[in-house]
């Protein structure tokens, strides 16, 4: 640390505590490291800083999102008072900022919180070159910064430990900054392996980023302790710490806050994490940057360190040493014999050496061979020598250890292998001897390994090394822990029978399920037999001879006897193995306990049955016309489909002999019912039964064992000869009281349970509202044909009135038309004009009616006028006129008083209105005209103008249409216009094409 580094130390809080009094808050900077950026660094720790400035009083707190590079010079500068970031950055900003851990951050994974993580070194699924991390080398190898512990310094201890150099051994080692830019990279076929924190992959799979099974995990490996797939070692979760320059009484304030935090808290959800929890011991970082040699632990060489690293090379450099002194001495002897015989010495010497390189040849060639056969076996192999030490071991061994060859030989064994703690068992007594029987060995990773120990003798003497075979058992065990557990869950169990020894050879779920226990047991075929019941024994006996004959398959239930007394229903099946003669030689098959099973198919098949017998009788319901079929139906359902032995509804008589009839009965125990009597009387023992009380009582009776029921003495006897065991009484309740009972017999005990009951009752309630519904029809059916025929008597009364009505109005239509012979028959025609309008413009038939009858009288009131002003062929005196524009309103007054279905009477007033009010009597105009009585207009005018009249001859059909025409939407309503215009021109009127050729004009005074 420099000097001004420490001066900052002790002057930040001094200006800290200056600055204090003089603002209300003091600003609180916390550093987060934005590992993906500072917008979502925001968005997650803002209402963090938020919280601490509601709970720590006096300082407001602010998030400065930093990136990698940023973090230490923030910190250095005393920029920052707290620092949020991975543990390896904060264990260099101890060292060499003195900043000190307040909190340890907890994490959520899936249901599981954690403050502790790791990492993942991955590639993508099916990739040909990656499938091990020994497959890295050459690779490109993709990471998110150098400084970031999950995202490459696990990963690069990992590789380290594997012998490779993500620096110096990949092809291309790219930063990208983020955990998801890296696995995007690698799915995108960017990079062919890369490494990040855990959780990672499994956010992006839960975001539907990424496929699950796209990616392929490298030196995959699960923890009892940790939720999550790793390929790393568990590191303690991200600190929260305070600078050097932060007050010790504000980081206990901010610890107090944070670890007050609730886990449900919205603070908690924004910033996805799981809360707050004391600091962790963060050694293993350390210990992490110490063995990669990393700030603050830069490796020193030392002699010491000289010496581990290159003990190898030192030893055989002194091996050769001490062998070529060796040689030195015995080429010395060598010469002084050679000068007493020089050429016999070349003789041998050329035989020798041409024999020695003949042997060296085959030695190397046998070496070959043996170091590739030893480094191609798959199980984990070493020699060690007489003080345990590794002498040799194969690829597979040193892949176990995590350390290369090398770097193992001349080791103590045990304390490279992991899991081991102490020499092997076989051991023991090593190096006297070593015991050959296997021998677990548990990892730390949970793989299971049996040693198979075997001595290696030197020339026949003593013991020299000892060989260790580590054979991988960890998915046999799995695989066998997953049967057994698998085999307890369905309570299915398996066996093995030699026909040959009468062996029978148990699994553990055969023993639970016969509740023995195995060392109580003489597993043979007669053993078991004694445990099948008795009443079954024969059955299974025949299946076995039928299966070893190869006449049948063994497929059976059976109950058996269990130790404690209890019975149970398993299932057998099984298959016979046969030899080349076709001999059975053993039999193997499964047991599985389906008592439960067969307990609920019964159960099932017995409400099936009450349901389909529900079903038909509602059907039933609808079909019956009457009582009696109704209820013969029901109770041949209930013994047919619901397989009841007797089933019959009783209807209570009436008081005092308080009877119950049987009015319909069905199933096999009929008679039954010739030979009993029943009442619903309390004080008669014949209404102590269940129908009787049911009757009472109006709830659901059911008497079980009805041979020892105390209230069923007076039909016991019967009930028995007819094999009757249970009774259920279900009331009726018909229209509002209870008048009858559904009585249910049954032929075995316990078979009315509460959902069997359940049904019979809906049904009971089905069967009461079909027989009220039908007695309620039937009376409905009488009152419908009683109204039926009083309202045929009414429209018969009706018509005779209707048509002496009419015949009232056609006798004034012609006493009229007797005043006014020039004008005999316009009513009539103007009547059959309006109602074809009508027809055209749609009306229905009743409207029609009503125009029809207004139409035929719509001039009644001329009966007021003198048949002098009617008549005259001249112009009429304005007086006169006045006096014939009375004659609507007399027609009103005249038809009033009469009661029509249809507004006769205001037709009439209203025949002479115009839509634009120029009309009379009263100046009506647009939709205060009725729409009858604007057909009216329209049908008058036409016929008028194309008929004689006193004052003028027959203007013609053409001169009334041009008339309307012209009038269309300001006199006459538009819709009637075109529909009149239409009518004439298609099919003319005959009465109005007699005045076609008339004379033109228009009348006198304006009258038409």
């Amino acid at each position: 640390m420099t000097a001004g580094s420490r001066n900052g130390c002790w002057l930040a809080p001094l200006l800290w505590l200056l600055a204090a009094p003089l603002a209300a808050e003091t600003l609180v900077e916390i550093g987060v490291l934005a590992k993906r950026g500072a917008e979502p660094a925001f968005q997650r720790w803002e209402p963090t800083a938020e919280y601490l400035s509601r709970e720590v009083p006096g300082y407001r707190f602010v998030i400065r999102p930093l990136d990698f590079p940023e973090v230490a010079p923030a910190v250095a500068a005393g920029e920052v008072a707290f620092v949020l970031a991975n543990p390896a950055i904060y264990v260099r900003l101890e060292a060499d900022y003195g900043a000190a851990r307040v909190l340890t951050m907890r994490n959520h994974a899936g249901e599981h919180v954690l403050d502790q993580y790791g990492g993942v070194v991955f590639t993508r699924t099916g990739h040909p070159g990656v499938t091990r991390l020994e497959d890295l080398r050459g690779k490109r190898f993709g990471a998110v910064e150098s400084n970031s512990l999950g995202g490459f310094l696990m990963g690069y201890r990992l590789l380290h430990a594997h012998s490779i150099d993500p620096y110096a051994d990949t092809s291309e080692l790219r930063f990208l900054g983020t955990h998801d830019a890296v696995v995007e990279a690698v799915l995108a076929g960017e990079l062919e392996a890369g490494t990040v924190r855990t959780e990672t992959l499994e956010h992006m799979v839960a975001q539907g980023r990424i496929d699950a099974d796209a990616v392929l995990l490298l030196h995959a490996n699960t923890r009892d302790d940790f939720p999550l797939v790793l390929s790393t070692r568990l590191y303690p979760e991200w600190p929260l710490a305070a600078t050097a320059g932060t007050p010790r009484e504000l980081a206990d304030q901010v610890a107090r806050a944070l670890l007050a935090l609730p886990a449900d808290s919205p603070v908690v959800r924004q910033g996805q994490y799981a809360g707050w929890t004391v600091p962790r011991n963060y050694q293993p970082v350390h210990d992490l940057l110490r063995d990669l040699g990393l700030p603050p632990y830069v490796e020193m060489l030392t002699l010491r360190a000289i010496w581990e690293r290159y003990r190898l090379w030192a030893l055989a450099a002194l091996t050769l040493l001490l062998v070529l002194a060796s040689g030195l001495t015995w080429v010395a002897r060598l010469n002084r014999r050679l000068r007493h015989s020089e050429s016999a010495l070349r003789r041998v010497r050329d035989q020798l050496e041409e024999r020695v390189a003949e042997r060296t040849r085959e030695l190397e060639a046998a070496r070959r061979q043996w170091n590739d056969a030893f480094d191609a076996i798959s199980h984990p192999i070493f020699i060690h020598d007489r003080d345990l030490r590794v002498v040799e071991a194969n690829p597979a061994f040193a892949a176990l250890s995590g350390q290369p060859l090398d770097a193992l030989r001349g080791r103590v064994y045990w304390q490279v292998l992991p899991g081991l703690d102490k020499p092997l068992a076989a051991c023991r007594d090593w190096p006297e001897r070593i015991a050959t029987e296997g021998e677990e060995v548990v990892l730390e990773d949970g793989r299971v390994l049996i040693s198979r120990s075997f001595a290696i003798e030197h020339a026949g003497t003593a013991t020299g090394d000892a060989i260790h075979v580590l054979e991988d058992e960890t998915a046999l065990r799995r695989s066998r822990e997953n049967l057994n557990e698998a085999q307890r869950i369905a309570r299915l169990g398996s066996w093995v029978w030699d026909l040959r020894s009468d062996a029978l050879h148990w699994s553990d779920e055969i023993y639970r399920i016969f509740g023995v226990e195995p060392q109580a047991f003489d597993a043979t075929y007669a053993n078991f037999l004694e445990y099948v019941h008795p009443e079954d024994r024969s059955r299974i006996e025949r299946a076995v001879r039928q299966a070893l004959a190869g006449e049948a398959p063994y497929d059976l239930d059976h109950r058996i006897v269990r130790a404690e007394g209890g019975e149970c229903i398993v299932h057998e099946r099984a298959r016979v193995e046969r030899n080349q003669a076709g001999e059975p030689v053993r039999m193997v098959g499964t047991v599985q306990d389906v008592t439960e099973t067969r307990r609920v198919q019964r159960e099932l098949e017995r409400l099936n049955r009450t349901l389909r017998t529900l079903s038909l009788a509602n059907q039933a319901l609808v079909r019956s016309k009457d009582e009696e079929q109704l209820l013969q139906q029901v109770v041949a359902i209930l013994a047919d489909s619901g397989g009841y032995p007797l089933a019959w509804v009783g209807f209570a008589g009436p008081e005092p002999e308080c009877r119950v009839e049987p009015r319909a009965w069905a199933g096999e125990g009929s008679p039954y019912l010739e030979s009993i009597q029943v009442n619903w009387n309390a004080e008669d023992p014949r209404g102590q039964g269940p129908a009787g009380r049911a009757l009472r009582s109006g709830e659901v009776v059911v008497f079980r064992d009805l041979e020892r029921h105390p209230n069923f003495a007076p039909w016991r006897e019967a009930a028995a000869q007819h094999g009757l065991r249970e009774l259920a009484a279900l009331p009726l309740v018909i229209e509002g009281r209870v008048a009858a009972n559904l009585n249910v017999y049954a032929g075995s005990e316990d078979a009315f349970d509460a959902r069997e009951l359940a049904l019979l009752g809906e049904l009971a309630s089905d069967l009461a509202y079909g027989l009220t519904a039908l007695r309620a029809r039937q009376a409905r059916e009488r009152a419908e044909a009683e109204r039926a025929a009083s309202e045929t008597h009414r429209k018969a009364i009706a018509g005779r009135l209707e048509r002496s009505l009419k015949a009232t109005i056609q006798a004034i239509a012609v006493t009229i038309e007797k005043r006014d012979p020039y004008t005999a028959g316009h009513q009539e025609r103007v009547a059959t004009l309006a109602d074809a309008l009508a027809e055209r413009l749609g009306m229905h038939e009743q409207q029609r009616e009503g125009l029809r009858l207004a139409a035929s009288i719509h001039d009644i009131g001329k009966i007021g006028v003198p048949a002098e002003i009617l008549n005259r062929p001249g112009k009429l005196t304005p007086l006169e006129f006045q006096l014939l524009q009375e004659h609507p309103r007399v027609g009103y007054e005249i038809v009033a008083g009469v009661e029509f279905p249809w507004p006769v009477a205001e037709m009439i007033l209203q025949h002479h209105e115009r839509l634009d009010g120029s009309g009379y009597p009263q100046g009506l105009a647009g939709e205060q005209i009725l729409r009858e009585a604007r057909i009216l207009a329209v049908a008058d005018v036409v016929e008028a103008m194309a008929s004689h009249r006193p004052y003028r001859p027959a203007l013609g059909i053409e001169h009334a249409l041009e008339a309307i025409a012209a009038g269309r939407g300001s006199l006459f309503d538009p819709e009637v216009v075109d529909a009149c215009l239409a009518l004439c021109r298609e099919q003319p009127f005959a009465f109005l094409l007699s005045a076609r050729d008339g004379a033109s004009g228009v009348p006198e005074g304006g009258v038409v």
